[in-house]
């Protein structure tokens, strides 16, 4: 079998590492020349874990164990991590994933497929080279903006999109420490930076087209001088993409692929609709599909993902809404969440759960749930030692 892998992000570089390690003839398509990536670069304990390939690497990281949220209530609730995120350049961790990939066998063409079409139930792809090949089976983890799937299954619609915009931003020092602030109530995003080794990624993200990209900047703008004083930014290199964070209905309905091709990673939408997280799943997607093509049955991977990981992508969907523009005990959902995150150790708990992936979001609602008597009891010793007057304050 010979496979055309469009994309040589997480997904298609750690899929062609996947598929030539099992002997499978695999060829990288690497449209564009080996650049920064805009996302954090975070690897939860649900990665580092999972692939061991993670802990041997010799590639730059920074371990983090702080986190701070902001919120328009609330100012640096601190929550520490028991499992460290481990944040990458995104340069770096491709790079490192394509290397694997080539030692396999995989090889890798610096060109952009242009066009491709069925040929006697086969695949011919030109390139932007003026070269064409012939593959069984056609992969694309080439991002929210596939060719393969505008091709093959649909486009994904503004509604299933955010848009972010961001900077790289050179810190004096290395930073220990991720901070997080949500946007106002009527939006369905946040502001991070996320600090690698020798730079912080600093971005905005909200659903797409719900503020226009000068509003986006101008929240962006203020971030950075609250968070580090930096009012000129004609210095700092900038990025801007779109990534998935489908609805509901599509998810359940949408097509990833079919016997002679699929998509994984933010190709095939696979990416928290609430955080836009993907690289988990990019990884979890490519392992998927490199197993069910190895079994010869690549139409087992349609099911396969939806029985692996697709009620969590699902119950995260279900719950955007809620999350970003609900209420919850006479204020909004997120006040109230970073509130107990500061007063309840109980609430901290299954937040380190959640975040290192041994939770899903149901998981941590039902938990939550059970412990709701201490919850309610930190909460209330919490606020009596600061109340005006109680002893030690």
């Amino acid at each position: 079998m010979r496979v055309a892998v469009v994309g040589a992000g997480v997904a298609g570089s750690f899929l062609a590492y996947l598929l030539s390690a099992r002997k499978i003839d695999c060829l990288i398509y690497e449209g564009r020349p080996p650049r920064e990536k805009p996302c954090g670069g975070g690897c939860t304990a649900k990665i580092t874990q999972r692939y061991p390939l993670f802990p041997s690497a010799s590639v730059p990281r920074n371990q983090i164990y702080d986190l701070y949220y902001e919120s328009s209530r609330h100012n640096s609730v601190h929550l520490h991590l028991r499992d460290p995120i481990w944040i990458y350049s995104r340069f770096e961790l491709d790079g490192h994933l394509r290397d694997l990939a080539t030692r396999q066998g995989a090889r890798v063409l610096p060109g952009r497929v242009t066009r491709f079409e069925r040929q006697s139930g086969s695949w011919l792809v030109h390139d932007s080279n003026g070269g064409t090949e012939k593959y069984d089976f056609l992969v694309g983890a080439d991002g929210a903006t596939s060719i393969v799937r505008k091709r093959l299954a649909k486009p994904f619609d503004p509604a299933d999109l955010s848009a972010t915009l961001g900077y790289y931003v050179p810190l004096p020092s290395r930073s220990d420490a991720i901070h997080v602030r949500f946007l106002d109530p009527d939006l369905d995003g946040y502001l991070w930076s996320f600090p690698r080794v020798d730079h912080a990624s600093v971005g905005i993200i909200n659903s797409y087209r719900a503020l226009s990209a000068s509003e986006l900047m101008a929240r962006l703008h203020q971030y950075l001088k609250d968070l580090y004083g930096i009012e000129d930014t004609s210095n700092l290199r900038g990025y801007s993409a779109p990534v998935p964070t489908p609805r509901r209905d599509t998810l359940e309905r949408q097509k990833v692929g079919e016997s002679n091709w699929a998509l994984v990673g933010d190709a095939a939408g696979f990416a928290d609709p609430i955080t836009a997280e993907g690289i988990a799943y990019a990884m979890r997607s490519a392992e998927l599909l490199a197993a069910a093509l190895a079994d010869g049955r690549p139409e087992n991977y349609a099911a396969g993902w939806r029985d692996d990981f697709g009620a969590e992508l699902l119950q995260a969907a279900k719950l955007k809404q809620r999350f970003y523009r609900g209420n919850f005990a006479a204020d909004t959902f997120i006040n109230r969440m970073l509130q107990l995150t500061r007063d309840s150790a109980a609430v901290q708990e299954a937040q380190n759960d959640l975040i290192a992936g041994r939770f899903t979001y149901k998981q941590m609602a039902k938990r939550l749930v059970i412990r709701s008597p201490r919850i309610l009891y930190q909460v209330c010793a919490s606020w009596c030692r600061r109340k005006p007057g109680a002893q030690g304050t």
